[in-house]
């Protein structure tokens, strides 16, 4: 008998996912996920891209965590 953990499939989303779940619009999250500190993606092909969901939530809590930059 072995003590393997299940293993689970990560969660993959969209562009359009991510503009729902932060309330933005698809070219905001284009924009977005253009900065260095960004999770990267998975590419599914020529013009598909997908990022895991589980980089995202640990993307996000960092930000709320980072100390904001005033804009000039």
């Amino acid at each position: 008998m072995h003590n393997e953990s299940p293993t689970t499939n990560p969660v993959f989303v969209t562009t359009a996912d991510l503009a729902a779940r932060w309330g933005i619009s698809v070219v905001t999250v284009r924009n977005t996920t253009r900065s260095e500190d960004f999770p990267g993606s998975v590419t599914l092909g020529s013009r598909v891209r997908r990022w895991c969901l589980e980089d995202i939530e640990t993307w996000e809590q960092a930000q709320r965590t980072k100390p904001r930059t005033p804009r000039s």
